[in-house]
């Protein structure tokens, strides 16, 4: 998915990632683009210095983790490319039954 087309406040499913593997498949909701040497907030209070060469999108959700660059884990959020995320759409369905829909459309990008 294209930076472009994701904004804050957006629900998205997690169907890739380079660091947490345990979070493909959670949905959570993006709170900001988050750029090289950005500070931020984890919901723990610690301070976290973002230190990829590339940004990412702190994504907030109760079931996410996230392993800082000096090894500690983060629970209630996490740091996701643009390409791992997959914008949820349409308020009619149940969240859980069109996270299942996306990650199985989502399989053939993840093989």
């Amino acid at each position: 998915m294209s930076r472009d087309e994701l904004k804050p406040g957006d629900i998205c499913l997690i169907i890739g990632a380079r660091r947490v593997m345990s979070n493909i498949g959670k949905t959570g909701k993006l709170v900001q683009l988050v750029h090289p040497g950005d500070t931020l907030k984890a919901p723990d209070g610690r301070t976290i210095v973002y230190g990829s060469d590339e940004a990412a999108w702190l994504v907030r959700g109760a079931p996410l983790c996230s392993i800082t660059f000096g090894g500690r884990v983060c629970e209630g959020f996490a740091l996701c490319d643009a390409h791992h995320l997959m914008k949820l759409k349409g308020d009619k369905e149940q969240p859980r039954e069109l996270a299942t829909d996306r990650v199985r459309e989502a399989e053939g990008v993840l093989l």
